[in-house]
């Protein structure tokens, strides 16, 4: 009951009695196996999946988002669809637990539908699909 670290069986709330490896780290260069599962319990109570199997890699209840080293960020989640943009300080509202829970407009407000838009109010993206397929595009025309 105080190890750090064992080899043997243990019991997992999801899957139940299973034989395996139960330590705080696991540090290598390949990881491997048929199913490979990442769960981390979410502050609101949810649970965020990973999931590589023979039918692919999903993610569930979460959002993907890839960050780039001069500010650019594109998200990919199932309440806004996919935004890109340049500032993650203004491309998004967040909520008290830091996550995107809507796309921030030049009039300071938060939507996650294209359609919510007003005359004037544009959203600070570049890019917007949302999960209706509307799209929204800035720029300055197509080379």
């Amino acid at each position: 009951n105080s190890a750090t670290i064992g080899i043997g069986e243990f019991v997992d709330k999801n899957l139940g009695s299973i034989i395996g490896i139960v330590a705080h780290a696991i540090v290598g260069t390949i990881l491997a196996g048929s199913s490979i599962v990442i769960e981390s319990e979410k502050q609101d109570g949810g649970v965020a999946v990973f999931k590589v199997d023979a039918e692919g890699a999903s993610l569930h209840n979460a959002s993907f988002n890839l960050y780039g080293s001069t500010g650019g960020r594109i998200d990919l989640g199932a309440i806004y669809g996919i935004v890109a943009g340049t500032n993650k300080n203004t491309l998004f509202y967040y909520d008290n637990k830091g996550q995107p829970s809507g796309v921030r407009t030049t009039g300071n407000r938060s939507i996650t539908k294209i359609s919510d838009l007003i005359s004037g109010d544009e959203p600070n993206a570049s890019f917007w699909l949302d999960m209706s397929g509307n799209a929204y595009l800035k720029g300055t025309g197509c080379y």
